[in-house]
């Protein structure tokens, strides 16, 4: 049937290229602050949750963002995107998110703020009392058609990262502090719609502290970590990541411009970040653990071997496919409790070097042999805050596979 139908070439050329930019906010955070413009819990330790909380509270340090990125102004280079891009367009169609939790009431004076300060733009607030879910797309365009010779910044939490398209949207920006990879990638998505040959979309990073901004890292590093698993004999997640970001372009954004980011230092930071080993902990297959098993590690003590606090606040929830075997989780087994069994896995895998190094082995399995032929299995037990024979199986089941341990601890 399909030799009726040619490939029609004209539409590959519509795909758009994509750009990432990380957006260093510390630099306008401390100007605003020395302006008077920004005070309390902002001011000692600032967070885009923080701001959504109390928006008007620090209307200054949103205003001074707004007219950096957009105006180019406030002497912020390093937020200046047309100064970014090398480009100054004449009609910009932006889009921004902010955390998931933000509140309505809260959305709806952030987009004032954003209104009054970009008098030159029409601000579309996307959430439940502006339209729906199903008429989001609808409500943008018709607004956008009537605004033919105005900017547009659309500015949403959880409305329209999925089911929308807008073929104007160009620039993409990311205004919360940590997500859940998938609905990340999703929003990344919005400004990949074709529209005309030629298209760039543009993604920016607005953190705080550039050296824990992970939005990129899950994109890059999953898609890397597939082309491993095509070809297991391949350890090397550097060629994996130079293959990805051959593709993808990313720049760090500084006062003289957009500087890329080496495959070198991109993959020295992902490991510094435990992007890595968290994306890892991600992709782990857990169809085949039992309902006690999951309970397990769901409740482990996952700060035995942490060095640093677990973040206490998170936004979105993963959705897992159903297990191969179609058997349902136990009802107990909810959304937050599977992102609870990823993290014990990637806590594991992070510190995978414990069982590698107290038995002088690579091979985890022949590692665990010599666990056992010592007697040491409560002693691992201990360290990990988790029973043997549950560590044991994460291994012998594949679920943390040899590959990772290949790749995080040079082993070949």
């Amino acid at each position: 049937m399909l030799k009726h139908f040619k490939l029609d070439t004209n539409r590959d050329k519509l795909y758009p290229g994509i750009e990432c930019y990380q957006m260093d906010l510390s630099p306008a955070v401390e100007m605003a602050i020395k302006l008077g413009l920004v005070e309390g819990e902002m001011k000692e330790l600032p967070s885009w949750q923080k701001f959504v909380a109390h928006p008007i509270k620090a209307k200054g340090f949103f205003t001074n963002i707004l007219q950096s990125i957009f105006q180019g102004k406030g002497n912020n280079d390093e937020l200046n995107v047309d100064l970014q891009i090398g480009n100054i367009s004449k009609r910009r169609t932006a889009m921004m998110f902010l955390p998931d939790n933000t509140r309505k009431d809260m959305l709806d004076i952030i987009g004032k703020i954003a209104q009054q300060t970009l008098d030159s733009y029409e601000v579309i607030t996307l959430n439940g009392n502006t339209t729906t879910q199903k008429k989001a797309e609808s409500y943008v365009k018709e607004i956008i058609e009537k605004n033919p010779n105005k900017s547009i910044l659309i500015l949403s939490a959880k409305m329209a990262q999925r089911s929308f398209s807008e073929g104007l949207i160009d620039e993409l920006y990311l205004a919360y502090d940590k997500g859940a990879n998938g609905p990340t990638i999703q929003k990344i998505s919005r400004t990949l719609t074709p529209k005309q040959e030629g298209k760039i979309g543009r993604v920016f990073s607005l953190s705080f502290d550039p050296n824990r901004d992970d939005k990129f890292d899950a994109m890059i590093i999953q898609t890397a970590l597939n082309q491993i698993e095509r070809n297991p004999q391949s350890t090397d997640i550097v060629q994996g990541i130079t293959n990805v970001i051959s593709t993808i372009d990313i720049f760090m954004c500084t006062k003289d411009g957009a500087i890329p980011i080496t495959v070198d230092t991109f993959v020295e930071e992902a490991l510094s970040r435990k992007s890595i080993s968290r994306a890892m902990g991600k992709k782990s297959d857990i169809s085949s653990l039992s309902d006690d098993m999951l309970d397990a590690l769901a409740n482990g003590d996952i700060n035995y071997l942490k060095n640093s606090q677990k973040e206490t606040t998170q936004s979105g929830k993963t959705r897992e496919p159903k297990p191969r075997n179609n058997k349902p989780l136990t009802p107990n087994i909810t959304d937050n409790n599977i992102e609870l069994v990823k993290e014990m896995i990637t806590t594991i895998i992070e510190n995978a070097d414990i069982i590698i190094s107290g038995t002088n082995q690579c091979n985890i399995k022949e590692a665990l042999k010599q666990i056992e032929e010592w007697g040491e299995e409560n002693t691992i037990q201990q360290e990990f805050g988790l029973d043997y024979e549950i560590i044991k199986y994460l291994f012998e089941g594949n679920i943390i596979k040899q590959e990772w341990i290949n790749i995080l601890y040079k082993c070949a």
